[in-house]
């Protein structure tokens, strides 16, 4: 029954230290965000706060290293772009307020569209990131 009750206290423990120290899907609209990409460029940004869990940092390793190895052409000529976008900054709470952006988040940006491919991006780069590659690419693909 004591290990029970450890095991009980343990879990809730790092349940809520993890929901503070890294909660993404938490994103609160801001209203009528604007979204400018006129041109046919597609962005890729993560948003993300100065401390970062194994998983966040995985996210933005992982989602780098996916768009070198499907699009190295489009990155070089500058039609694909990865950003890492740091919400505690002032430049960074700038550009999140201009995309509607106030927590961990990945978004792919093309035209007027914005996917939030967040919660693949937390689900599988630290354990499958083959699946968040695949992610990536079905994101990318259609608006390229």
């Amino acid at each position: 029954m004591k290990k029970l009750v450890f095991w009980s206290v343990i879990i809730t423990i790092t349940g809520f230290s993890m929901l503070i120290s890294c909660n993404p899907g938490q994103n609160k609209k801001a209203e009528k965000p604007e979204i400018i990409n006129t041109n046919d460029q597609i962005k890729v940004l993560y948003f993300h706060f100065t401390r970062r869990c194994a998983t966040c940092n995985a996210v933005e390793k992982e989602t780098e290293k996916a768009l070198a190895d499907l699009y190295p052409n489009h990155i070089e000529s500058g039609k694909i772009s990865f950003e890492s976008v740091n919400l505690d900054l002032k430049a960074g709470k700038q550009s999140g307020e201009k995309y509607g952006i106030n927590s961990q988040t990945l978004v792919v940006i093309g035209g007027q569209n914005k996917m939030d491919i967040t919660t693949d991006g937390f689900m599988y780069a630290l354990t499958k990131p083959d699946k968040l590659k695949e992610t990536i690419k079905q994101t990318i693909e259609p608006i390229l």
